[in-house]
């Protein structure tokens, strides 16, 4: 299914959208990004092209905030890991 008609392409598979990978969506995000400075879209594809190179940003964007936390939460259980052991060792 396309989504306008510079290459950009929504993936389907029996219906269902197919996530891509992030820097699959990094990297589509790009070329949108390329195509509306190239100025050879139309206004209505330029419109389409700027919607989802947003919605795409968006998520992009949610994605690295929860490996923010993600990685918080690492640091912040290895601490306690680390303080635990050091208590451990100063005990003997």
């Amino acid at each position: 299914m396309r989504l306008f008609s510079k290459g950009f392409e929504i993936h389907m598979t029996n219906k269902k959208a197919v996530k891509l990978s992030f820097e699959e969506r990094l990297q589509e995000a790009g070329q949108i990004a390329d195509s509306l400075s190239g100025n050879q879209l139309t206004l209505d594809e330029s419109m389409h092209a700027y919607e989802r190179g947003m919605t795409i940003l968006n998520q992009l964007e949610e994605e690295l905030k929860n490996m923010q936390r993600r990685i918080s939460q690492i640091d912040m259980d290895s601490k306690e890991i680390t303080d635990f052991e050091e208590v451990n060792h100063d005990d003997l």
